[in-house]
């Protein structure tokens, strides 16, 4: 397994990326979501290691592949052309707590 630098998710969400066909992105488990918050983003396809295995030795918690966090910003900045950071991070708790992509013209979330 490699593990890139870890950034927040402010980074992640406002940075486009192209990743690999097995990079995920874990959060911290134990506070809130913020753009300030710390992100690990994992390779897991350069070894045999499970997301289990990265939660226990990181303390960090599995949230989604990076190749969805793409589509969800994607998504955001179809419907916003330019959303601020906070837009973004509002797309990306949408998604994950309604495994949904947010309709800003409906004002969901």
């Amino acid at each position: 397994m490699s593990e890139r630098n870890v950034l927040t998710l402010g980074d992640v969400l406002t940075s486009p990326t192209r990743p690999g066909r097995d990079v995920h992105l874990f959060l911290p488990a134990d506070r809130p979501w913020a753009l300030s918050a710390p992100a690990l983003v994992v390779d897991l396809d350069d070894g045999d290691e499970e997301p289990e295995n990265v939660e226990r030795r990181t303390g960090f918690r599995y949230v989604l592949p990076l190749s969805t966090v793409g589509q969800i910003t994607a998504n955001a900045r179809r419907q916003l052309r330019t959303p601020t950071a906070g837009e973004l991070l509002r797309a990306f708790l949408f998604y994950y707590n309604c495994d949904a992509f947010i309709d800003v013209t409906r004002g969901a979330g």
